[in-house]
This record gives C-alpha cells, sequence and structure tokens, in this order.
C-alpha cells in the first residue's frame, strides 16, 4: 500500500514563525530582569518628581550610580574603623637594619649619646634617647614609676603635660610605627626635653621654698613660745 500523506516544508516553516503555533514558548526564560523592574520604578518615580523635565531612560544609570555609593561607603566605613587595614605612606625605615629592643632609662650617658646620634644623622636614635631622657629626669623627681612593661601612654597619664603628651606621639610614631625620623622632629623632642627639665627644676625649687618656709615659720613659734615662757 502506498503512502499518500506528503510533508509540505514550506507551510511547516511558516506555521512556526506565528506566534499561535509557538508552543514551546512558556518554557523559554523571560527577558524582563530585576534590573529591569527596578529601573522602571526608577523610571516612574522620576518622571513623577520632575515631569516633563525627565526625559526617561535614567533608571539603570541611577541604580549603577547608588551601587558605586553604596560600595564606597561600606569602604569607606571599614576602613574608618580598622586604619591598621589602611597602609598608607609608609616609608622605608632609614636604617634597614634597625630592630626594636627594649628601652631603659638606666646606665645610659644621654647626653654623649645624643651628640653621637646627631653627628652621624641618626634622627630616629635621637628621639628615642631624648624621649629615655625625658622620663629618666621625671622618674627622678618622683613624678612618674618607672616600669619597662608600662607603655608610653601610661606615663602620660601619670604626668599630665602637653610637652610630654607631644613627645610621647612623635616618639611612638617613630619608634614603632615605621616614620621617618627628621632633624625637625628631633629638634621638636629636644625642645619639649628641656621645657619639662625646666618645669622639673621649677616644682623641686617651689617645694624647697615651701620647706624652708614652713621651717623658719616652725623656729619662730618655737621662739615665741619660749619667749612668753620667761
Amino acid at each position: 500500500m502506498t503512502d499518500t500523506l506528503i510533508v509540505d516544508s514550506l507551510r511547516l516553516a511558516q506555521w512556526r514563525t506565528q506566534p499561535e503555533y509557538g508552543y514551546d514558548s512558556e518554557f523559554k526564560g523571560s527577558d524582563f530582569s530585576l534590573m529591569d523592574w527596578l529601573a522602571s520604578q526608577i523610571d516612574t518615580l522620576l518622571q513623577e518628581l520632575f515631569g516633563g523635565l525627565y526625559v526617561g531612560g535614567m533608571g539603570k544609570a541611577v541604580i549603577y550610580v547608588l551601587g558605586f555609593f553604596a560600595i564606597a561607603t561600606v569602604i569607606g566605613v571599614t576602613f574608618y574603623r580598622h586604619p591598621e587595614l589602611l597602609r598608607l605612606r609608609r616609608k622605608e625605615k632609614q636604617d634597614t637594619d634597625y630592630t626594636i629592643e627594649e628601652d631603659t632609662i638606666y646606665g645610659i650617658r644621654f647626653d654623649e649619646a645624643i651628640a653621637e646620634a646627631r653627628s652621624r644623622k641618626d634622627y630616629r636614635e635621637v628621639v628615642r634617647l631624648t624621649y629615655l631622657k625625658t622620663l629618666r629626669a621625671l622618674s627622678d623627681a618622683d613624678l612618674i614609676h618607672w616600669i619597662p612593661s608600662k607603655t608610653p601612654l601610661q606615663y602620660v597619664a601619670e604626668y599630665e603635660d602637653h610637652h610630654l603628651r607631644h613627645a610621647t606621639m612623635v616618639f611612638v610614631r617613630i619608634r614603632y610605627g615605621g616614620f621617618e625620623a627628621t632633624e625637625e622632629m628631633a629638634d621638636e623632642m629636644t625642645e619639649d626635653n628641656r621645657a619639662i627639665e625646666a618645669d622639673i627644676a621649677a616644682k623641686a625649687k617651689a617645694e624647697k621654698d615651701e620647706a624652708k618656709t614652713e621651717k623658719n615659720e616652725a623656729t619662730t613659734t618655737s621662739d615665741d613660745e619660749k619667749g612668753g615662757k620667761a
């Protein structure tokens, strides 16, 4: 028996181009994305706000701009709360062989050591020695209690003085922060040291004068009592 069915390829091709015969269309993904929806919502909002002044089609651009500022804000807040993550302006150390050893205020001829460091322009060492010399003077005057394990900020709390605060800030930046020491910083440290030593001497003189006055008053009182008894 002969098969009389003949496939009309031309007609099949025509049917496939017509949407009513697109039976697989429901399985295709939509071209409309979340980004398109957000962009349309923003376009609608801007159209309501600006009316005829808004040309339209700026929704996606607004999303990109907002996204950029959101990322920048997150990065900025992160670095603000954790500044140790930001490694800016860390110059190479003046001496790559420089190692941090435990500081001490005893057994050092400070004036000679500082002069020697200045002669070779080792301003890092000048800053360190001058700061330790300052702490030695404060310790000898019983204005601070020196302990090697203490931090510089603890000495600032013991002896409240703006010169010591400034000297401590410079010392910490140079000693532990890896910043470059300059001749200007060394000179500032020297000025702070002189001001603090002058204040120590003034306080010692005031205490001595006060003790002398109290002694004279006690002697006068004793003489008056003896004269009254006579």
